[in-house]
């Protein structure tokens, strides 16, 4: 079987050095309407979940094991489960676990379980463990309520966040269930936080590496005359094992939150990082970090850092630059970015962390004919990345940005934005790019010009390697679409820390394959 096998060669002082390597299995059949997931890896076997709408709307799931070498399928299992009752597909503790939900109309229930599969053999171990059950009552008016599955940082524990059906003028409840390693239940209880329903946003859950659950939430304190919301208290509330509930408030003073992402350390203290605004300016103005301690709920370290001029300019054009320091000079503030998403936050070995963000927005566009016929056309827009640096006291020790344009139309930016790695003393963030962006192999300084997708001449893939020490990058050319007859699609990856590889799939009409870089 033919097997496609590019290796890396870079000239350093004095020595040719093998950087990295990557290998792409067989070429595969892929249906229009599929979708894709890398699940993870067991023993380095790769684990990969497929899911196929037939003609008639049969629905067919799948498993497949992969070779790590080859990158072929050893073993695929049909799974028996229907696609809106699929929460989510996980690998803990060498085994696999596919959560599903059940809604019972006739007894007004809501239930989520899930089954566990042998990682070797992909056999049915153990079905319909139930993590959680509540009662939701039939109503216009009524929302059901949801899932998520979550996991601990170590992959120590994982649990179940499941919002409790809404109801008007009641407080925003939900419910929290929590199990070991060896699969045994340590936590259910249901909390009703001290706001009512509609003033309350529900965020991102967390689980500890100790075991104790925590969510943010965004409370609106005042609306401005339009019913919008002009005040708000961002909070982070923690449950304990007992269902004792701890309310911390993150409050940046005269910076508002423009977003962020948190975790906990071994002491379970809470670390919040993100980016921040300035109240009465939209955009970023720069990064923030807070530690809030675990065991009083008070700020213990908080940390700003401003985004400069020339950061913030970095990859526009001249007009745009050129604009932007008349609008400085004449004292009306300076620039800001914007619609960025956190995506990425890596604790370090030595105490340190580094979090990344995605510049990421949609622009809707209705067009109306001769005829009066009206067309929508929605572009998703993902572009530059930016990485910050904070050392273990939570100061920042660098940042930087890298240039990137991405747009693409009704399609949900499927081969956009990037693939993450880390290896030992660098960053990598690898996605899909312009040749104009080069010159001898590397980036162009100046204007960034934008991923060309269709072209087999011009669509590349990049692999930008950002040194962890003092975030220093270089960028190369990975492969193009000429080459591999597929686009990469750097949204489908599995980072491998253990054995330093990136497994990701490149896909194009009905053809896929799966591939790794060694790193």
């Amino acid at each position: 079987m033919k097997k496609l096998l590019i290796a890396l060669f870079f000239l350093l002082p004095s020595t040719l050095t093998l950087a990295y390597e990557v290998h792409f299995g067989i070429a595969e059949k892929a249906g229009k309407r599929n979708s894709i997931q890398i699940v993870g890896v067991i023993n380095e076997k790769v684990y990969v979940y497929r899911f196929k709408l037939l003609p008639l709307g049969v629905e067919k799931h799948t498993i497949s094991q992969y070779d790590p070498q080859t990158l072929e399928t050893i073993r695929e299992e049909q799974l028996d489960l229907k696609k809106r009752n699929l929460e989510r597909i996980l690998i803990f503790n060498g085994r696999i676990l596919i959560f599903q939900n059940e809604k019972d109309s006739k007894t007004s229930s809501q239930s989520m379980y899930y089954d566990v599969y042998d990682g070797e053999s992909l056999s049915l171990f153990k079905a319909k463990t139930q993590v959680a059950e509540f009662e939701f009552k039939k109503g216009l008016f009524n929302k059901y309520g949801s899932f998520k599955v979550i996991l601990s940082d170590d992959r120590s524990k994982f649990g179940a966040y499941y919002d409790l059906p809404y109801a008007k003028g009641e407080a925003e409840k939900f419910g929290i269930s929590v199990f070991d390693q060896d699969f045994q239940k340590t936590m259910g209880v249901e909390v009703s936080l001290p706001v009512t329903d509609e003033l309350m946003t529900l965020g991102t859950p967390h689980l500890s590496n100790a075991g104790k659950f925590y969510i943010s939430a965004r409370e609106v304190i005042e609306k401005n005359f339009f019913g919008r919301p002009s005040d708000i208290t961002h909070h982070i509330y923690g449950v304990s094992k007992e269902g004792e509930l701890s309310d911390y408030k993150i409050d940046l003073v005269d910076k508002y939150i423009y977003e962020y992402t948190y975790g906990t350390n071994e002491k379970e203290d809470l670390i919040c990082t993100g980016l921040f605004g300035i109240k009465g300016k939209s955009g970023v103005a720069g990064g923030f970090y807070v530690r809030m301690d675990g065991s009083n709920g008070q700020i213990a370290e908080a940390s700003y850092k401003d985004f400069p001029l020339e950061f913030i300019t970095a990859g526009w054009s001249d007009k745009e630059k050129q604009k932007a320091e008349k609008k400085q000079d004449k004292g009306k503030g300076n620039p800001t970015l914007y619609s960025y998403d956190i995506r990425d936050i890596v604790p370090l070995a030595d105490g340190s962390a580094i979090f990344t963000a995605e510049q990421f927005y949609i622009r809707v566009v209705t067009t109306v004919d001769s005829q009066g016929n009206r067309r929508t056309t929605y572009y998703y827009y993902y572009n530059d990345i930016i990485a910050l640096k904070l050392n273990k006291e939570g100061k920042f020790e660098w940042y930087a940005k890298i240039p990137k344009h991405q747009v693409s139309a009704n399609d949900g930016g499927y081969y956009s934005s990037y693939s993450f790695h880390v290896g030992k003393d660098k960053i990598y963030f690898m996605f899909n790019d312009n040749l104009k962006n080069f010159e001898s192999g590397n980036a162009v300084g100046g204007k960034t010009y934008p991923t060309n997708f269709k072209s087999n001449k011009y669509n590349v893939t990049s692999m930008v390697e950002m040194n962890i020490d003092d975030g220093q990058q270089t960028k190369r050319q990975l492969f193009s679409k000429s080459e591999l007859k597929t686009i990469a699609v750097p949204k489908i990856y599995w980072s491998d820390e253990k054995t330093d590889m990136l497994y990701f799939f490149s896909k194009k009409s009905s053809s896929e394959r799966l591939g790794k870089v060694t790193f």
